[in-house]
């Protein structure tokens, strides 16, 4: 009986405490994944749905004009590892910086500064800059 009233207690625990932001993936460098997986997946709709300001002026035209553009990213992102370097929040307004490596098959790697603002009640990908090392 009391083993059924401990299991009780933390179920009700589990239930009703709120869990962080970025415990439930919902944290910048979780944006920077998705647009990754999106990538991969040639997912115009999601990577739409990811970016904004700068880097929506640089991507608008190939994601709306470009009817293979799809299956570019299909192959060019087939293979590729993406690790997140880093995760920091700048300041109060919600913005943050996400630097994440991409690994590609022939061993190559290229490591990208992701400037990331919230907005709509969601990060999106406001600017991305070479990291030079």
């Amino acid at each position: 009986m009391k083993a059924i009233w401990i299991i009780s207690f933390f179920v009700f625990i589990s239930i009703t405490t709120p869990v962080p932001l970025k415990a439930q993936g919902t944290g910048a460098a979780t944006t920077v994944i998705n647009y990754f997986e999106a990538c991969r997946s040639g997912d115009i709709y999601a990577i739409n749905n990811l970016i904004s300001g700068p880097f929506y002026a640089k991507k608008s035209t190939l994601l709306t004009n470009n009817a293979d553009y799809s299956n570019f990213l299909i192959e060019h992102f087939d293979g590729v590892n993406v690790e997140i370097i880093s995760e920091t929040f700048i300041n109060e307004k919600m913005d943050a910086e996400v630097i994440a490596e991409q690994q590609y098959p022939n061993g190559a790697f290229l490591r990208t500064r992701f400037i990331m603002r919230y907005n709509d009640e969601a990060w999106k990908i406001y600017d991305e800059k070479l990291v030079d090392d």
